[in-house]
């Protein structure tokens, strides 16, 4: 589309045990496939939170398409929702990763109660399950959700 950008946000936290992009052969290397074929995404290697606190509410962006892939903790979900559902625009998706898990379930349920009239289908048997959820026109519900 014509003016549209791609962000992606991961904190790359080695420490966590999970390896790293960064490292030999990961995909953040030049060389590496996701390096060859998506040169244009712009990676913002930090936490959700400050993503959404410090570089997308700075700027004027506002969100079409959510992946959420969080902690796997119910809160975890929850909150990286939260802090980005003022910047998404009416009729966006959100994608949740691992809706398999009972906590990101919980997280979802949560989350959903932040919205008005979402509409909401899960793959359980896409991976870990998929949950794909889009925002209606009025988008916020504003009527004491969590």
């Amino acid at each position: 589309l014509l003016g549209s950008r791609t962000f992606l946000v991961d904190a790359i936290l080695t420490e966590a045990g999970f390896g790293g992009p960064d490292f030999e052969g990961g995909w953040l290397a030049e060389d590496s496939l996701f390096g060859k074929h998506f040169p244009e995404i712009t990676i913002l290697s930090c936490l959700t939170q400050e993503a959404a606190q410090i570089f997308f509410k700075k700027n004027p962006i506002l969100i079409d398409y959510l992946h959420v892939d969080a902690d796997h903790s119910s809160e975890g979900v929850f909150n990286d929702v939260t802090l980005f559902l003022p910047l998404l625009k009416d009729r966006a998706l959100i994608t949740f990763h691992d809706a398999a898990l009972p906590a990101v379930q919980e997280g979802i349920r949560k989350a959903l109660g932040k919205m008005e009239n979402p509409e909401k289908i899960t793959l359980p048997d896409i991976g870990a399950g998929l949950t794909v959820v889009r925002l209606g026109v009025n988008r916020l519900n504003t009527k004491g959700a969590m």
